[in-house]
């Protein structure tokens, strides 16, 4: 152990220098972590972004989406439906002409 006062206090300001870079190390690494993060979360958010515009925006996939089958399924009943309303129709002897379509 040393007793030299000079000695003692030189490595006493030397430790403290190294603990405080140590320290400001420390919160510069945590800074930096939580900026990583954050970019990391906006890179797959906008990736999310551009899927979804792409997927919407491709022509092919429509028919594949659900709305657009229920779509095309409640046209089906329509027609099937105004079929079977026009047969009835001409069975009683009536002829109707539909002048929306």
């Amino acid at each position: 152990m040393h007793t030299h006062p000079t000695l003692i206090t030189f490595t006493q300001i030397i430790y403290m220098n190294i603990l405080d870079k140590r320290r400001r190390q420390k919160h510069f690494l945590l800074i930096d972590d939580k900026q990583i993060l954050e970019q990391y979360r906006r890179k797959c958010l906008r990736f999310r972004w551009f899927l979804l515009i792409t997927l919407m925006n491709n022509l092919s996939l429509i028919p594949t989406r659900r709305h657009h089958q229920k779509l095309t399924i409640n046209r089906h009943n329509q027609k099937i439906n105004q079929r079977t309303l026009s047969d009835s129709l001409v069975s009683n002897g009536t002829v109707t002409v539909n002048m929306c379509q």
